[in-house]
């Protein structure tokens, strides 16, 4: 489980946020490492990357994958080149990680299934460069399955919460073309009412997906930190 203070940085979708969170890990490394007090839950001395959360959409025109975000439907930087440099910045590395701080994430959110498909040999060659225990800090994220926020009875409500991505065709890929890493799947849920609860009903389809896989597959769930308190009797049974 990751530390309650690990901070991470959202949306790294176009170069000019790369850069700034690639300077921002060029310090914390060259840092002089500082002792860190168990009151303060932020270390706020140093420029802080624990973890990156990037989107990644389909581009047509470069037949390749891009980082973006709908209705986006191109981008200037390709995952390929985004690995890349985060590659190179050993944002990952086993040398640049450390008990306080907790393992560095990666989490890479799919759109489509295009998006992934053409995503797999770029992913490979990052995942060829970092320790093999590392791997599950890679977490492959998409909304699979249909969440809270619309009127069960408003059929083209419902509509909005249907996923992009074949949910069982996702965990097969993911699982057959990369081993080791975490998959991160979720819920579409709607910005009509950001409250609106996880049923059982919800945690249910989630959990038969994934009676098909061992247990040594890892699994972290994204939910809508609004909805997560009134919705914890459902949640729960995740953890079980």
């Amino acid at each position: 489980m990751l530390p309650i203070n690990h901070l991470w940085y959202h949306a790294v979708n176009d170069q000019t946020k790369l850069d700034d969170v690639l300077k921002r890990i060029h310090q914390y490394q060259h840092q002089p490492a500082i002792e860190h007090h168990p009151n303060n839950s932020i270390d706020t001395d140093r420029s802080i990357v624990h973890s990156i959360e990037a989107d990644i959409i389909f581009s047509a025109n470069k037949s390749t994958s891009v980082m973006g975000h709908p209705p986006d439907t191109d981008g200037e930087l390709t995952l390929s080149s985004f690995l890349d440099q985060i590659g190179q910045a050993h944002f990952q590395s086993s040398n640049h990680t450390n008990a306080a701080d907790g393992y560095h994430v990666l989490k890479l959110d799919f759109k489509s299934m295009a998006a992934l498909q053409y995503s797999f040999d770029a992913i490979k060659l990052y995942l060829s460069k970092l320790s093999i225990h590392l791997h599950q800090y890679v977490w492959i994220n998409a909304d699979i399955l249909a969440g809270p926020g619309e009127d069960l009875s408003d059929t083209e409500a419902q509509l909005k919460l249907q996923p992009k991505l074949d949910a069982s065709e996702f965990l097969s890929l993911v699982t057959q073309q990369l081993p080791g890493t975490s998959l991160s799947i979720g819920w579409v849920t709607s910005l009509t009412d950001i409250r609106a609860p996880y049923t059982h009903e919800m945690v249910d389809e989630m959990i038969q997906l994934l009676e098909h896989y061992p247990s040594s597959v890892k699994v972290t769930f994204p939910v809508r930190a609004t909805c997560f308190r009134i919705s914890w009797n459902a949640l729960q049974r995740l953890y079980q």
